[in-house]
């Protein structure tokens, strides 16, 4: 029998793929100078489901010149921005029609980092699991190192998450009285949804010109769905601060979900005292560690629901699941599933897609990729429609009385160029298959 008239009933989409026993590099490949930052929204309620972001630092100097270049990276035009691909990897564009988001802030800049000139404003990029978009600063020239982005509307100035702090241009830290408030940003995770958010920082300090552990400090913000934070960090946490970190980059962290933390970064020659991995529980408190692979580059990514963790070496990718319950020693355990070799030159960023594959940016071979590697759901994907999709059983047995279907709120729009816009320009736009002309 159908339920009661009224009922609000929703629906999912399962694909079974074909799938690979062997990992392997699929589609087109895009052209990018340094992309440090990757993220994936991986939010079935987003407008923007599936959009992949990326930021990149490029020179400013007179051999890569704003917008003089056509070799082929996405930042001809456009540096130091973040850029964002669609589900079919085709490139998004701002309003100006060219690649790139800068969202009004005054990024590209030559800025000073220890003794030398460093262009690597925009540092990292982060999605939730509830759909909000942010990006990280390590320039030391702004009172916010993280702003927050309207997903549906990147070229909107971006909103600073930090604010009412004074910024001290020696050292880069921003105070609220005579507490610090941030850091510039090396690495940031965000943990939960509304009201629950945790943001996780890992900020480092201008100082005496050398490479210093104690440059570093990594923090916790009780952010839940606020847009902004005017006061201290909630909590410093103790295992990142002061240790572990010599560079800038790169080096990651990453939530698992579960209240705890992971610490990726590259050497040479892992130590002790400058460890690989590790990985810390709800309580603090470390449950592994990894002081000799190399990983070159320090690309790294960590699935949705935390359990999958990509690592890249110099030659191949190992990609490991955990379920994180304690052996009897005190340690988790990481169960390999896939190590490949891959095709790009020193892997600096990575993220898991919805479904479980990789996006992979390198920069020694300058590429963004996508991987496929071996499910761990036999092929299947499960994606719930989005709740502007619900609808609600009508009077009569036979039909549906109502679809609730924002269609303002998920308008697709193209140049007659065939290039997808973040919103109409003047002139002929295709909005949802039709022409509309814009005055």
């Amino acid at each position: 029998s159908l339920p009661a008239a009224g009922t609000e009933l929703t629906f999912e989409i399962e694909v079974t793929g074909k799938g690979s026993l062997d990992p392997a590099r699929v589609g087109g490949v895009k052209k990018a100078y340094a992309p440090y930052g990757m993220a994936v929204m991986n939010d079935p309620e987003s407008e923007v489901f599936g959009r992949i972001y990326m930021t990149e630092a490029r020179n400013e100097d007179a051999n890569y010149g704003e917008g003089t270049e056509n070799t082929g990276y996405i930042s001809d035009q456009k540096h130091s921005a973040l850029y964002a691909f669609d589900q079919l990897f085709n490139d998004i564009y701002a309003e100006d029609g060219t690649p790139g988001f800068k969202g009004g802030l005054p990024t590209g800049t030559n800025v000073i980092f220890y003794t030398s000139v460093t262009n690597g404003d925009l540092k990292n990029v982060r999605t939730t699991a509830d759909g909000r978009l942010f990006v990280s600063r390590m320039s030391g020239i702004s009172t916010s190192p993280i702003y927050e982005i309207d997903p549906t509307d990147m070229d909107a100035d971006w909103t600073p998450l930090f604010t009412g702090g004074t910024l001290d241009k020696s050292t880069g830290i921003t105070y609220i009285g005579e507490e610090e408030q941030a850091r510039m940003n090396v690495s940031f995770d965000i943990e939960g949804t509304g009201d629950d958010a945790i943001l996780w920082t890992l900020g480092v300090a201008r100082s005496n010109g050398a490479a210093n552990y104690t440059d570093y400090k990594a923090n916790t913000y009780n952010i839940g769905s606020a847009t902004e934070w005017a006061a201290a960090p909630t909590t410093t946490f103790a295992p990142l601060t002061e240790q572990y970190t010599i560079a800038p980059m790169p080096v990651n962290i990453y939530s698992d979900q579960r209240g705890g933390l992971w610490y990726v970064q590259y050497r040479n020659s892992p130590s002790a005292a400058q460890p690989a991995i590790k990985h810390f529980n709800a309580e603090g408190e470390e449950d592994y560690s990894d002081i000799s692979t190399n990983l070159q580059n320090g690309g790294c990514a960590i699935s949705k629901d935390g359990t999958l963790l990509a690592v890249s070496c110099q030659s191949n990718i190992m990609v490991f699941k955990t379920d994180y319950e304690p052996l009897p020693n005190g340690l988790i355990y990481l169960e390999p599933i896939a190590n490949f070799i891959h095709k790009e030159s020193s892997i600096c960023s990575m993220a898991f897609d919805y479904a479980g594959n990789l996006i992979v940016g390198a920069s020694g071979s300058e590429t963004v990729a996508r991987y496929v590697i071996p499910s761990q759901t036999d092929n299947v994907t499960v994606t719930p429609a989005a709740s502007r999709y619900s609808f609600k059983v009508g009077e009569v047995k036979t039909g549906i009385d109502e679809i609730a279907n924002d269609e303002a709120g998920t308008q697709t729009i193209y140049n007659l160029q065939g290039i997808q816009l973040q919103k109409a320009q003047k002139g002929v736009n295709i909005i949802n298959g039709k022409k509309v002309l814009v005055k």
